[in-house]
């Protein structure tokens, strides 16, 4: 996040309220909360005019890759592509891969109450997810799942077809409901890659991408 900073005035702000600050390779961490939950948000200063927030594990390794004790994502030839895809696109854009892409999914896919989603399966599958969202009155999301194969996109399609016929039907009583996105999901397949093209009320955004949760 680029912009005009006061490091030093942050610093005493926090001394001053007594709020936590963590320190990891010299440089403070600060969080507006205890710190003590999976999904607190924790900011730091580059210098004045750079500062970074996230959660604590990838505030650390964007620090880690600052003093390059790890690559850093620029050389990463998958993710500069996919930044390039994303990049001036969207308000909002993002990138996730690897066991995280495969739990977003799942979450669409297996919703409260049915289990018939095998995540480690997905977790295989599922290269990475890429999203970009467009705000209005409501708001218009295109997810990008990359999969390992194209037959993995092609299961995806599938699947989805079933879960979105699935809702059209009446729900037994007792039975748990489908999230009413699938049931405006639209797919496009392009070999190893499904997209996901889905619009809405703003609520809906949070079955899309939780806010929550681990």
């Amino acid at each position: 996040m680029a912009g005009r900073f006061h490091p030093a005035l942050v610093q005493r702000y926090f001394d001053h309220t007594g709020l936590p600050v963590r320190e990891y390779d010299g440089a403070p961490l600060y969080t507006l909360g205890s710190g003590s939950y999976p999904n607190d948000l924790f900011f730091t200063f580059f210098h004045s005019s750079l500062a970074a927030f996230a959660r604590l594990g990838d505030l650390k390794a964007m620090l880690d890759a600052r003093q390059r004790s790890v690559n850093a994502l620029g050389v990463n030839s998958d993710f500069v592509k996919w930044q390039g895809k994303l990049d001036g696109t969207a308000p909002q854009w993002g990138i996730l891969n690897g066991q995280s892409a495969a739990h977003l999914a799942g979450l669409w896919l297996a919703p409260s109450g049915q289990n018939n989603v095998d995540l480690i399966s997905l977790a295989r599958s599922v290269r990475a997810l890429l999203y970009r969202v467009q705000w209005d009155t409501g708001f218009s999301t295109q997810l990008f799942l990359v999969c390992d194969a194209p037959e993995s996109a092609s299961g995806f399609t599938t699947l989805i077809g079933i879960l979105q016929q699935a809702a059209r039907q009446l729900t037994p009583s007792g039975g748990a409901a489908l999230p009413p996105l699938l049931q405006s999901l639209e797919t496009h397949r392009d070999g190893t890659r499904l997209e996901l093209d889905v619009s809405g009320p703003p609520e809906m955004l949070d079955q899309i991408l939780p806010r929550g949760g681990s």
